[in-house]
């Protein structure tokens, strides 16, 4: 199963909005994207909560949090469909 996020970037059908999007990003935060989903893909979903309740606390401690989800939420939001950014939204709000 070759499901690689770069690999999505290249076949993806809104080839110039991720054009525009990857353009302003760089390897590395591509690269990282997919250790990452490399690393959470095989997590159950409670597996993936306290995974994520776990980091968020760490970063309200240190003060990124606000900083990294609004990160987070421009590299992924284009990958999302509506029901799925607004779950998303809904979960950085909780936690903010």
């Amino acid at each position: 199963m070759n499901n690689k996020f770069s690999n999505f970037i290249e076949s993806n059908d809104m080839r110039e909005d991720i054009d525009e999007i990857v353009s302003e990003k760089s390897t590395t935060d591509i690269e990282s994207t997919e250790k990452l989903i490399d690393k959470y893909s095989k997590y159950s979903t409670d597996e993936l909560m306290n995974e994520f309740i776990k980091i968020t606390e760490e970063k309200k401690r240190n003060g990124t949090l606000s900083a990294d989800f609004d990160r987070y939420n421009s590299i992924l939001q284009p990958y999302l469909n509506d029901e799925q950014k607004n779950r998303m939204r809904d979960l950085f709000d909780k936690v903010r």
